[in-house]
């Protein structure tokens, strides 16, 4: 008779056991939560894909093969990449405008410092769009 080792995680709603494969189980604990499907749907609704949210950016990202430091080091973009609900699961929520920026940045190289301009976009409008259209 083989003998089966299992780890036990606790939360607060369930118990997982971990079996020597690491296959995840479920174990629900008698703590078992509802989860209220019409709370799960208004969230859904309430988070329409249509306004940008602000990410964080770095810089260094925004200018390619550069060894530099900036300062800011990182900058705010309005971004539609998760920033909201598509209705179809081959959609994503995507840019359907953009505009351009230029940012003036410090430049550090060494002793030097420099005033820079980047090039930047920010999305200004989001919509659903089919996960194979090409980004513009």
């Amino acid at each position: 008779m083989a003998v089966k080792v299992a780890a036990k995680m606790e939360t607060e709603t369930s118990t997982f056991c971990y079996d020597r494969a690491y296959k995840l189980q479920s174990c629900f604990s008698a703590k078992r939560p509802v989860v209220d499907l019409s709370k799960v749907n208004a969230d859904f609704i309430n988070c329409p894909c249509e306004k940008p949210q602000p990410r964080s950016v770095k810089v260094k990202t925004l200018i390619k093969g550069d060894a530099n430091t900036y300062e800011p080091p990182f900058i705010i973009l309005h971004r539609c990449g998760h920033s909201g609900s598509c209705k179809l699961d081959t959609e994503k929520c995507s840019a359907s405008k953009k505009k351009p920026l230029r940012l003036e940045i410090k430049m550090v190289q060494g002793d030097e410092v420099k005033i820079i301009q980047v090039k930047v976009t920010n999305h200004t409008e989001c919509s659903c769009l089919s996960e194979n259209t090409p980004i513009k």
